[in-house]
């Protein structure tokens, strides 16, 4: 677990850094700053639902849980700044599908 403890750092620090750019440049670039929100978005929900059956194999867990709190943070984000649109519900239940999926491997993996 000691030596996985720098790549796990990396990959939630990869994460942190791009919701903070991606807010960033929402923040001060209307128009363009959403659209990447939105793409961020989706990829992030789409990318953690997909690898959500990963948890049954450690490693991949480093991989899935990062992007899940990305694009939880992203669509907070975006709920609050674009209010409660279809999008925002879609995403939404991707992403609460993801959390339910990542919970059951994770209670099955674990127990």
């Amino acid at each position: 677990m000691k030596d996985l403890l720098p790549f796990i750092a990396t990959v939630f620090g990869i994460a942190i850094g791009v919701a903070l750019v991606v807010i960033l440049i929402a923040q001060y670039s209307k128009r363009v700053g959403f659209v990447l929100v939105r793409i961020v978005l989706t990829t992030a929900a789409v990318w953690s639902l997909c690898t959500s059956w990963m948890w049954f194999y450690a490693m991949a867990t480093y991989l899935s849980l990062p992007v899940l709190f990305l694009g939880i943070t992203l669509l907070i984000y975006s709920i609050k700044k674009m209010g409660w649109l279809l999008f925002n519900k879609i995403s939404a239940g991707i992403l609460i599908a993801a959390a339910m999926c990542n919970l059951a491997c994770y209670l099955w993996w674990f127990q």
